[in-house]
């Protein structure tokens, strides 16, 4: 998967901040080389949470 760094139109279309699947290595290889999309992990983001401290009334 790719996400677009900006819009394009040609063989493989996309706008900024799109994510898409490019099947054909060779169209990808070149899309990252002129800095259009970037490679993005298929894997779910690990969800951050803050603890925050229970005060207790005294």
């Amino acid at each position: 998967m790719y996400k677009a760094l900006v819009t394009f139109s040609g063989l493989v279309s996309a706008y900024k901040g799109q994510t898409i699947n490019i099947e054909n290595q060779e169209i990808a290889k070149d899309l990252l080389e002129a800095g259009y999309i970037e490679s993005v992990d298929n894997k779910p983001k690990k969800e951050t949470t803050k603890k925050v401290k229970e005060e207790t009334p005294e």
